[in-house]
């Protein structure tokens, strides 16, 4: 079992000093837990971290995507071709990978499915149109999810807050086509999604 213990330091200098208050929170073996906390009321939500693949942020101006790396998702551009390939991934592509892509580990503004944002109005799955302030994918993705399962990706773009994907097994089989209504969570940073479930998962306290 995985406990944080740390310290809080009031900056409340009394007759006897600074105050100090010692709090544990417990994330379980393995992190798979994760705990929100609030300085001034404590932990406020301690949840299940290993049921969900990737992130999207609910800010209707941002183009951030993340994944759940850190419970072991994997995400790879598909580099031989642009959205008119999905139908050439197959169950072998795996093995030609390279060069997997990772959310920033500094700001929560750069998921890893902007890690090849180049400038201007590229930000890595999609392309900004300034007439129509729509965001277009034009990346196909490989990802592994968190239950080990490869699907091929399209996030096929954000409009109005609204995120619609297509995702199916590398046989071309299963495939779903759905929208994850971001901005329907404003209050939250992400709202997550199950690849394998099929599943938007509210987990953030407001």
């Amino acid at each position: 079992m995985k406990k944080i213990l740390f310290t809080i330091g009031l900056n409340i200098f009394l007759l006897f000093g600074l105050i100090a208050q010692n709090n544990q929170i417990s994330l379980n073996a393995g992190y798979s837990n994760q705990s929100f906390y609030s300085m001034q009321n404590g932990e406020i939500l301690n949840t299940l971290n290993t049921d969900w693949d990737i992130a999207f942020h609910t800010d209707v101006f941002s183009s951030t995507i993340r994944i759940n790396d850190g419970q072991g998702v994997e995400l790879y551009t598909y580099s031989l071709g642009d959205t008119s390939a999905w139908n050439n991934i197959n169950t072998s592509t795996p093995n030609i990978l390279t060069s997997p892509m990772y959310n920033s580990d500094t700001s929560w503004n750069y998921g890893a499915f902007g890690a090849n944002q180049t400038s201007g109005f590229d930000y890595g799955w999609g392309v900004y149109n300034i007439q129509t302030h729509h965001l277009t994918g034009d990346s196909l993705f490989l990802i592994k999810t968190i239950n080990n399962n490869w699907k091929k990706l399209w996030i096929k773009s954000k409009i109005l807050g609204e995120y619609h994907i297509t995702y199916a097994d590398l046989d071309g089989t299963n495939v779903i086509n759905t929208t994850i209504e971001a901005s329907n969570y404003a209050d939250k940073n992400f709202i997550y999604y199950s690849l394998d479930n099929h599943q938007t998962i509210d987990r953030e306290p407001n």
